[in-house]
């Protein structure tokens, strides 16, 4: 029998305990044929609609229906507090409006502005957050175009532009780095108040990631583009989902829905 990959190996325990807790079927490339299959209790499906149809990825088309997607991972923990965005907490912080998913800048300098997973607001914070799922276990290429010049972005500090210099000559990596500077550029260019800002790394691993060695490489480009703009007024934190669903365990409001979470998505592969 020949080997499978750690990608396909991750993809089949997920698969398998989808199927498992929630007696529904997908196709042999892990997908569902509705949207409502792939969202846990307490997720209105037709929230989720009107959010992804403003993005420009065309998730609702076919990525979302799949059962390891990244934005239907960010949409089952974060679109269940959309009608009650008073209980939800992150960073230690509250006080935030309904989570705006598949949020994207008003203005942009070119026609393709970087869509975010979800955005956060209150009258003092502004947390923006990239969700990944399984995408460290593969190696991408940061593309950061001729186009992005200086000029364009005057409000981004010395941090973030030094770490876009820097990407323009990284190698493959198992962490985006392209990706994260584009989100990090329309925080800059759009919430140019008082509030702190931050951009929030989110980010699934299996519970037995250390067997894999994707994830150890993933781990220490996370930290070099950390370091890089540590000091930048658009604070970088990198977290897992697990992390985030264990400090939720812990608070009354929050336990019932990180438990569902927690049964769906933690898995040994």
């Amino acid at each position: 029998m020949a080997k499978i990959s750690n990608l396909q190996r991750i993809y089949q325990a997920l698969w398998a305990r989808f199927r498992e807790l929630t007696r529904n079927s997908h196709d042999d490339k892990g997908y569902v044929a509705n949207l409502e299959d792939n969202l846990l209790p307490g997720v209105d499906p037709e929230l989720i609609r009107t959010d992804f149809e403003k993005g420009n990825g065309n998730e609702l088309n076919r990525k979302i229906l799949a059962v390891h997607s990244s934005s239907a991972l960010a949409a089952n923990t974060f679109g269940f507090w959309k009608t009650d965005p008073a209980k939800l907490m992150i960073l230690n912080r509250i006080g935030f409006g309904p989570p705006d998913l598949e949020w994207k800048p008003e203005t942009w300098f070119n026609s393709s502005p970087p869509n975010l997973d979800v955005l956060l607001e209150s009258t003092e914070n502004v947390i923006g957050i990239e969700s990944k799922f399984t995408e460290p276990l593969c190696k991408t290429l940061p593309e950061i175009q001729q186009s992005y010049i200086r000029k364009s972005f005057i409000n981004c500090d010395d941090a973030w532009w030094n770490l876009l210099e820097a990407a323009r000559t990284w190698k493959r990596s198992y962490f985006d780095v392209a990706q994260v500077i584009k989100h990090a550029l329309s925080l800059f260019n759009t919430f140019r108040d008082s509030r702190h800002v931050h951009l929030v790394y989110l980010y699934w691993a299996p519970l037995n990631a250390v067997d894999f060695s994707e994830y150890k490489f993933h781990a220490d480009d996370v930290q070099k583009a950390t370091d890089i703009v540590r000091r930048s007024d658009v604070k970088f934190i990198s977290m897992t989902y697990s992390e985030l669903w264990t400090q939720w365990l812990g608070n009354p409001n929050l336990k019932n829905h990180a438990e569902n979470l927690r049964k769906r998505y933690e898995i040994t592969a």
